[in-house]
């Protein structure tokens, strides 16, 4: 059952600290109050961000997604969350999705992470070239 906001606002305040989970993959027209019904069930969810990775081209059979950065207010109910949604990826959504667990941490630390690896992704496949038999090979970069 989800806390009224000033039942949030007295956690939030009282130093509980809060854990991180990121929920990637998820569906372009995901909402926050779709995300908070499925991870509330999970334990009390102290904040959730919606955030769309940076500009990068995507592969032939992938699809555009968002991720969302879910707060928990302690770490132990964030743990506990991602124990029991992995069992369920797709939570009932259009697809599967891929939890990270970030532990204590701020929502900028967790939010640069997330797109320093959303770039590390996209430069590790821009080196990746078809070569002349359709395999894929790496190809280093000179630094």
């Amino acid at each position: 059952m989800p806390l009224i906001l000033d039942q949030r606002e007295t956690m939030l305040t009282s130093g509980i600290v809060q854990s991180y989970i990121a929920a990637k993959k998820l569906p372009e027209d995901i909402t926050i109050t779709r995300l908070t019904e499925l991870f509330d069930a999970a334990g009390v969810v102290a904040n959730i961000k919606i955030i769309s990775p940076p500009e990068v081209q995507l592969q032939e059979d992938e699809k555009p997604s968002k991720t969302a950065i879910i707060v928990y207010y302690s770490d132990e109910t964030a743990r506990r969350a991602l124990q029991d949604l992995d069992e369920n990826m797709s939570l009932d959504l259009s697809r599967a999705i891929e939890l990270q667990y970030f532990g204590p941490s701020t929502m900028q630390a967790v939010e640069n992470e997330l797109n320093q690896q959303a770039l590390a992704k996209a430069l590790q496949e821009t080196w990746l070239g078809a070569s002349t038999n359709g395999t894929k090979e790496t190809i280093a970069p000179y630094f």
